[in-house]
Order: structure tokens, then sequence, then C-alpha cells
């Protein structure tokens, strides 16, 4: 039959139902591992382990107390070269 179920078709919706009931419990399982809510940052006194809170007051010595930090002379000259080539 072209268009029409046949005596086979219901096994293979079946399956078809299953696997589609699988992957969105597996996806509702991955999505709430992957928000989880729960995980606390760490304070800025853990020890040994990663803080947020160190973090950021890293890169706020980086960007605020550290004046006329530069990459290197060449690539300020790179950018002195190619300035009146670029539009503002």
């Amino acid at each position: 039959m072209a268009l029409g179920y046949g005596p086979n078709d219901a096994a293979g919706f079946r399956f078809f139902l299953i696997l589609l009931v699988t992957y969105s419990l597996m996806a509702a399982l991955v999505h709430s591992i992957l928000t989880m809510r729960f995980i606390k940052p760490l304070e800025i006194d853990a020890p040994d382990r990663f803080s947020k809170a160190r973090a950021l007051k890293h890169v706020r010595v980086l960007t605020q107390e550290i004046d006329g930090r530069q990459v290197s002379s060449f690539f300020n000259a790179l950018t002195a070269f190619f300035s009146p080539f670029c539009p503002n």
C-alpha cells in the first residue's frame, strides 16, 4: 500500500514512540544536569580550587590597576602601520 497503513506498521510506530520517549527523557536529564542551579561559585578563600571571586579580582587587577599594559612593540608598530587603511 502506498499511502495506507499495513499490519506491519504498528510495530514500527510503537518502536518510533519508544525511541521518541527515550530521547525525550535523555534530553531532559542532560538539560537538568547542564543547568544545575544549586551549584554555588566558590568564595575567594577557597583552598586549591578555582574560585570565581579570585578570578574576578585578578581580572580587575589586570584591567584597572596596571597602567600602560601593552602586548609588544612589534604589534604596536603593525597597528600604527595599518591604521590609516582601516575605516573608523
